[in-house]
């Protein structure tokens, strides 16, 4: 390999060379440096700071009345707490439905709730208890309708500290095509930052359309902890597919150390991730001693995926092992669902001639 780095290397300098209109001029990339950035404004969203001992934020949309923070005594029918309110300004045509975008640290036995009233004391929507536990820093959507709402009450257990931030954000209703034959994919809800919706299909059967069978393997989260081993899936196939396409959810993905993927004991590669936008608050850095870089977390849940070659798979029962990286955080994953590719009276293919010799 090092033997044709040079050569090749000399060559793409000396056709550079030759054309020098095609390449940027010193003038142009100082232009281009001095052009200011400008801030996005987003009046119909925003985004609060929920951990103790922060301040509010110097200024807010004008349909958000307050915001204001209280201790909860605790009684007989729940333990003591700690509630952030938000108050809102009615509008006509304005924030006919909000998304709620609530991240929190996801502790056991203190999972936070998401509730609006009226003024009257009329509860309009319960979250009812976010989260499974896990451990990790995590981001819950949930699409709230307005009508009849007052103010919003955001409850952690105990003194709060899971509480990190929350992000609202103003919806608006548009027409959508749909094939009718065929599934709809489009998500309810737009998400800002097209971070993943859906938990997959609610049924368990295995469907075939067109020559591609579509298999759940997993639906509930389960956790990928390194010292643990990973979290292996086993399942029949009636013969080796032509391809297959493994999907899930990542809850907590560096983006630099993807978890692995072994089929059938070998080595497949490493999932593929769908990132969303980088503007997203669910985006949170770590830090750890003697490490030189701050690693990025995505603390929601982000789509991957793995294409697999049919030599990984056979007739009969067949194995999948998620492995995170060794010295990673832990990870989680729901919603695994595979992909078969099976020819079909739909799937076209050419005969290619054998090549002249």
């Amino acid at each position: 390999m090092a033997g044709f780095r040079t050569p090749l290397l000399s060559g793409l300098i000396a056709v550079c060379g030759l054309l020098p209109g095609l390449l940027p001029t010193a003038s142009a990339q100082s232009e281009t440096a001095d052009l200011p950035v400008v801030e996005r404004p987003t009046p119909f969203s925003v985004w609060l700071d929920l951990r103790r001992g922060s301040r509010p934020p110097e200024s807010w949309p004008i349909w958000i009345e307050s915001l204001e923070a209280h201790e909860r005594p605790g009684d007989s029918s729940q333990p003591a707490g700690r509630t952030v309110r938000i108050r809102f300004r009615r509008f006509a045509r304005l924030n006919e439905y909000l998304l709620i975008r609530l991240q929190f640290r996801d502790t056991p036995l203190l999972h936070p709730t998401v509730t609006a009233w009226s003024e009257t004391g009329t509860r309009a929507f319960d979250s009812g208890a976010l989260g499974t536990g896990s451990g990790l820093t995590r981001t819950e959507r949930m699409v709230l309708p307005m009508a009849g709402v007052d103010y919003l009450d955001i409850d952690a257990p105990g003194n709060g500290q899971e509480l990190r931030a929350v992000q609202i954000v103003s919806l608006h209703e548009r027409p959508v095509l749909a094939p009718l034959d065929f599934e709809d994919r489009a998500p309810a809800v737009v998400d800002p930052f097209t971070a993943p919706e859906e938990k997959g299909r609610a049924d368990d059967a295995d469907e075939n359309l067109m020559g591609r069978v579509r298999a759940v393997l997993l639906k509930e989260e389960v956790m990928l902890r390194a010292k643990e081993g990973g979290a292996a899936l086993e399942f029949e196939l009636d013969g080796p597919p032509l391809l297959a396409v493994l999907r899930l959810q990542i809850l907590n993905a560096d983006p630099l150390k993807p978890p692995q993927v072994v089929v059938n004991r070998t080595p497949a590669g490493k999932l593929a991730l769908a990132l969303p936008d980088l503007a997203d608050p669910a985006w949170r850095g770590e830090t750890r001693p003697l490490r030189a870089r701050m690693t990025l977390r995505y603390s929601g849940w982000v789509q991957a995926e793995i294409v697999l070659p049919s030599e990984l798979l056979h007739g009969g029962l067949n194995s999948l092992i998620f492995y995170p990286a060794a010295d990673d955080a832990p990870v989680a994953i729901r919603g695994v669902e595979l992909q078969l590719k099976y020819n079909a009276p739909s799937f076209d293919y050419d005969l290619a001639p054998l090549p002249n010799p």
